[in-house]
């Protein structure tokens, strides 16, 4: 685009401006000297297109260019973001589902222990009580009966790398699509909608009455640059 043509055209659009704003028409004579102003307009406008139009076709060109071989790298960089975070998640949810059964062991463990020592001191109590040391039976009962369960606390083993984050959410999957019903709780989802879906499995945290849809806790991984 030759600056000169830009220069022609904005003079000529500047004039056409400055004459339209305190146009007046009370004759005929102004009446056609109007129409002549229009068909200027129409042949200036005509003039501006044939000036820029190239320009912004080959710069459209450009940028559906550049968009394409940008998504080039993109698409692959994509890809490789989900496998790492996929793994990640995967690892995560594995290590929190061990420290859960490991709870649930020391938690079998605590509860255990704490019967045992109820049973002691109830025996005790009984021994007591066959002795008429009945305020010593009272004690031991009142002992037995204060035993607490202490539960160590089994935390995940694993901490998140510098610049990584991750957050728990509950989403959909469906299992079998012909079960699944048109409407839960007001909502359409039928055609099967995986994004009410999920919206119902945030809501809720995993509801188990959509027939055909399995609900279940996901890992969200998230990285941030430096």
């Amino acid at each position: 685009m030759e600056n000169k043509q830009v220069e022609v055209v904005k003079a000529q659009v500047t004039g056409l401006v400055t004459v339209a704003q305190s146009y007046t028409v009370k004759s005929q004579e102004h009446l056609d000297l109007a129409g002549q102003e229009l068909i200027r307009i129409k042949t200036v406008r005509k003039q501006v297109d044939e000036v820029f139009d190239p320009v912004i076709t080959k710069a459209h060109a450009a940028h559906k260019e550049a968009l394409a071989s940008k998504k080039k790298l993109t698409d692959p960089l994509d890809t490789a973001e989900k496998q790492i975070k996929a793994a990640i998640s995967t690892y995560t949810l594995e290590q929190e589902r061990k420290a859960r059964e490991e709870q649930a062991r020391l938690r079998a463990e605590a509860e255990e222990r704490a019967r045992k020592e109820r049973e002691r001191l109830e025996s005790q109590a009984l021994k007591a009580m066959d002795k008429g040391q009945e305020e010593k039976a009272e004690a031991l009962i009142e002992k037995a009966e204060s035993v607490q369960v202490m539960t160590p606390i089994a935390a995940p083993t694993y901490h998140a790398p510098s610049g990584i984050s991750t957050r728990k959410t509950w989403k959909a999957r469906v299992t079998d699509e012909s079960k699944v019903p048109a409407y839960y709780a007001g909502v359409l989802i039928r055609p099967v909608d995986g994004a009410a879906l999920n919206r119902i499995a945030v809501m809720t945290k995993g509801p188990s009455s959509i027939p055909g849809v399995e609900f279940y806790e996901d890992s969200v991984v998230s990285a941030r640059t430096r």
